[in-house]
Order: C-alpha cells, then sequence, then structure tokens
C-alpha cells in the first residue's frame, strides 16, 4: 500500500513537472513569436572636415527589437558596428577610405589636421585616437572628474592651449572639461574671468593661439568673434541659418577653421571658412550646401545629416 502510494506521489509530480514545463515552453514560443529582431540600415554624421573637399564620418548600425501586441507594443534600438569613412563631401561619391568596427564606439567631433578622431567606448571609460587609413589605436584609461560622471554622448573635442584637449558639450553637469592626454587626466573647465565671454559663442575653436568663436545672433546673422574681440558678420540668403531655443541643440558645428551651420532649409546644411590669416570669413572658399544627400559606401547608405 505504501508502495502504491509513493508511485501514485512519484506520478503526480512527475505530471506537474511535465505540465510546468509545457507552460514555460508555450510562453518561450508565445514570446518568440510576438519579438521581432530587425538590424537596420547604417547612419551617422560628420566627425571631422579635413580640408576643401575630404572629411571623415562615423556612423553605425542600427538593431530594433519589438516585442508586444496592440498597446503593449514596443520597440528598443541599439547601435553597433561602428565605422569611420574618408569621404569627399563635394563630390558625395563613393568612400576613398572606410572600416567598421565589430564594436559599438562614440566617434567625437573633431578638428585634428592629421585626420585622426578620438573615439570612447560606450562605456565611457576608455578612449583611442582612430587615424584614417589605420587601424584604431589601443583603449586607454582616462581620469574622468568624478562629479560629471562618465560621458555618455561627448559633443566635440577641439585642440585646446598648452597641447590639451578640450572637450566641449561633454556632459549635462560638465560642459567644458579639459583633459591631458599626457596623463590621462580630466579636469572641470569653467567659463569665468578671461573665458567668461566664451558662454556667448555657439561654438569656438583655438587655432594659431587665437580663440575663434561663431555667435549666431539671428536666423540671418552670424557673428565672427576673435580672442573677444567682433571682427565681421556673415549674411544668410532667404533659407536663413537654424536657430534653436535650446542650449545643448547646437546649430553651428566648428572643425577647426572650417564650420557647418544647419539651415531653416528642410534637411540642408552649409560649410562655410574662416580666415586664420585675416581673421576674418573666407570668401575665396566656395560655400557648399547639403540637402540631405547621402554618401554611398558598400552596400549602406550613410545619412549625412542624421547625427546633428
Amino acid at each position: 500500500m505504501d508502495n502504491m502510494k509513493k508511485n501514485e506521489e512519484t506520478l503526480k509530480s512527475r505530471v506537474k513537472c511535465y505540465v510546468a514545463s509545457m507552460l514555460a515552453l508555450m510562453l518561450l514560443v508565445n514570446c518568440d513569436n510576438n519579438t521581432t529582431i530587425s538590424w537596420l540600415g547604417r547612419s551617422g554624421g560628420t566627425v571631422s572636415i579635413l580640408n576643401d573637399s575630404l572629411a571623415i564620418i562615423s556612423d553605425s548600425r542600427i538593431k530594433q527589437i519589438c516585442s508586444g501586441r496592440g498597446k503593449s507594443a514596443g520597440c528598443t534600438n541599439s547601435r553597433h558596428e561602428s565605422g569611420l569613412h574618408l569621404v569627399n563631401y563635394r563630390t558625395q561619391k563613393p568612400e576613398l577610405w572606410g572600416e567598421i568596427s565589430k564594436d559599438y564606439f562614440l566617434a567625437i567631433r573633431s578638428s585634428f589636421q592629421d585626420s585622426s578622431v578620438l573615439i570612447v567606448k560606450e562605456s565611457g571609460k576608455k578612449y583611442s585616437f582612430w587615424k584614417a587609413g589605420q587601424s584604431p589605436g589601443s583603449w586607454k584609461d582616462w581620469n574622468w572628474p568624478y562629479a560629471c560622471g562618465y560621458p555618455g554622448n561627448l559633443g566635440a573635442v577641439i585642440p585646446w592651449k598648452d597641447d590639451l584637449l578640450l572637450f566641449k558639450n561633454a556632459t549635462w553637469d560638465c560642459p567644458n572639461v579639459l583633459f591631458d592626454p599626457a596623463s590621462g587626466k580630466a579636469s572641470l573647465f569653467v567659463l569665468t574671468d578671461e573665458s567668461a565671454w566664451l558662454k556667448e559663442c555657439t561654438d569656438f575653436s583655438y587655432l594659431n593661439d587665437k580663440i575663434y568663436c561663431l555667435r549666431l545672433s539671428s536666423t540671418k546673422h552670424l557673428d565672427l568673434i576673435v580672442d573677444n574681440e567682433f571682427k565681421e558678420v556673415l549674411h544668410s540668403d532667404s533659407c536663413g541659418f537654424r536657430h534653436s531655443i535650446y542650449s545643448d541643440k547646437k546649430t553651428v558645428h566648428m572643425f577647426g577653421e572650417y564650420f557647418e551651420v544647419e539651415m531653416e532649409c528642410a534637411y540642408e546644411s552649409r560649410i562655410y571658412k574662416v580666415d586664420v590669416q585675416e581673421n576674418s570669413f573666407d570668401t575665396t572658399f566656395a560655400d557648399f550646401t547639403i540637402d540631405g544627400s547621402t554618401y554611398i559606401h558598400h552596400d549602406y547608405e550613410v545619412d549625412y545629416t542624421d547625427k546633428f
């Protein structure tokens, strides 16, 4: 009798385990049926303008995971496989050079004339330099200010005084950060005293021991200020310069002596140049209009304006 009871309990236990297993399997199948994974196209934007025709763009591939049905449906996107590409922004023909990494990293808008781009791991804890035509350099640690937190999406980096680098729009709490590549130490850079005037700049660069500031005073006027001294005004045509009311949404982007301005016309931006010898806008440079077109490379299209 005891044996029969034991056998009956064992059978019940096995049936319960079987039913639980089947339910789990049904849930898993149901989840799989309601979940789709899609690899979208590559998209990116300009990270460096080297000269009157060449630029470097960065891009990455988007992975989209969608699940649920009806009101509970939702999608999440993540970026993968970052790449750098050397292109001719005037002809917009297929890329001159390009390489795609297996990993995702942040390519920071830069103005290094040797075609180097500063890249940062997604975690923000390591950085490196990647030069066009070469493979990425080895990852290095940096001592980022604790109060700032690790950067999630750095705005831009420019060469600064005393062989330092200046990160602009670094993080929400620390808009500007100075970085010493020799020591790997970063420190907060506050715009006060002699640098307080930079608060008026929509964007700025440091060239030939001078600070070149661009101030978007209206949709029709872009001011050039050099070392806190007003120089001249660039007037827009009927299209007008795009003026954002949000301080963290820049519509003027400097790449050393070159700068790109987003226009009021849809999906259009223009590239201009500063004459660093005359401290004026370069009237000999034929400004170039980007009207939402794309660079074609490999089997993908790279959206030029998506990054802004």
